[in-house]
């Protein structure tokens, strides 16, 4: 729907507006959503927020999506977010722990205009082992065995 509106000032000058109204799925269909980058909205998730960032070639940053729960918008430790490409961004700061991680997935997918299949970065916490290679010398009974301590 288009409408036109005239402003009448005091000193008798008129300025026109014109005023295009789009329904939410043509907004979002035409790429008219990226306008609103950079701010925290409400996802249709449970008490997920998501906001998505436009790309930043100067930083050599690509278009990416946090997602956090709303009590969480200011804490950046509890947020999870992933780049254009699938991979994690802010890998530093991406919470492992975060409630509701494959909801997070789907948002992110959605926000970015991914194919519900796509597979994000998901790096898992793998316990870290000591690993220490003990010295070899002649002593031992095989010359090409390397013993490691776990």
């Amino acid at each position: 729907m288009i409408s036109t509106y005239q402003l009448f000032k005091k000193d008798s000058s008129a300025e026109i507006y014109i005023i295009i109204e789009i329904g939410e799925h043509d907004f979002n269909r035409y790429g008219l959503d990226q306008i609103l980058e950079g701010e925290w909205k409400p996802s249709r998730k449970a008490d997920f927020w998501h906001r998505v960032d436009a790309e930043a070639p100067q930083m050599n940053q690509q278009r990416h999506v946090h997602v956090v729960h709303k009590k969480h918008l200011k804490a950046k430790s509890k947020q999870v977010s992933w780049n254009q490409d699938l991979s994690r961004h802010d890998r530093k700061s991406f919470d492992q722990n975060i409630k509701g991680l494959e909801t997070a997935k789907q948002i992110t997918l959605q926000a970015l205009g991914l194919p519900d299949d796509a597979i994000l970065e998901e790096i898992s916490k793998v316990r870290k082992l000591a690993l220490l290679m003990e010295s070899s010398n002649s002593r031992l009974p095989f010359d090409n065995i390397v013993y490691l301590k776990i």
